[in-house]
C-alpha cells in the first residue's frame, strides 16, 4: 500500500509518537476511522474554510461555476469512482482558488491541460487520469469539482470531502 494509504492514527502514534489516548482526545470519531494520509490536504482545507467561513464558490469568478451539460456530467460521475481524489481535488481546488479568482483565462480554456502545469505532479502518469474527460473546461472547473468531490465522500464515508 502506499503511504498515502496509512491511517492517519497510525502515523500519528507510531510516527509522530503520540499517545493512542492523545490522538483519541484531539481526533473525532470520522477522523480516527477513516482519514488517511492522502486525506489531510482536505481535512486541512476544511478545518481552514470552517475558521475563516470562507468559500470556494465565493472565491472562483462566476464564469468558471457553469452547469456540466448532462453528457460531460454522466462521463465525469462515471470516471469519480475510480480518480484519486487525495490527488485531484487539492490540485483543482488549488487551481481556482489561484487562477480562477479573476478574469484572466478563457472559460473554453481545457481544464485537464491547466491542471498539468498547476502542480509538480504527473497527473498524466496516473492511470485515472485518462477517464476524465478531454473536453472539461476551464468553465466547469467548479462543477467539476463539487461532483468529484461529492462522489469521493460518499464513497468513503465523507472523509475525502470533509478531510
Amino acid at each position: 500500500a502506499s503511504l498515502g494509504e496509512t491511517s492517519l492514527g497510525d502515523y500519528v502514534t507510531t510516527g509522530l509518537l503520540a499517545s493512542e489516548e492523545e490522538w483519541a482526545e484531539v481526533a473525532p470519531p470520522a477522523v480516527r476511522a477513516h482519514a488517511r494520509l492522502c486525506h489531510l490536504a482536505h481535512l486541512v482545507i476544511t478545518l481552514e474554510e470552517g475558521a475563516t467561513g470562507s468559500s470556494l464558490e465565493a472565491q472562483v469568478m462566476a464564469k468558471f461555476q457553469a452547469p456540466l451539460p448532462r453528457d460531460l456530467r454522466r462521463r465525469l460521475t462515471a470516471a469519480a469512482p475510480r480518480v484519486e481524489a487525495g490527488v485531484l481535488l487539492p490540485v483543482l481546488r488549488d487551481f481556482m482558488v489561484e487562477q480562477l479568482s479573476s478574469d484572466a483565462w478563457a472559460t473554453a480554456a481545457p481544464l485537464k491541460e491547466y491542471l498539468v502545469f498547476a502542480t509538480e505532479h504527473d497527473l498524466e502518469a496516473e492511470p485515472w487520469w485518462a477517464l476524465l474527460p478531454d473536453d472539461l473546461t476551464l468553465a466547469h472547473a467548479y462543477e467539476a469539482y463539487r461532483l468529484l468531490a461529492e462522489r469521493a465522500a460518499t464513497a468513503d464515508g465523507g472523509m475525502a470531502a470533509r478531510a
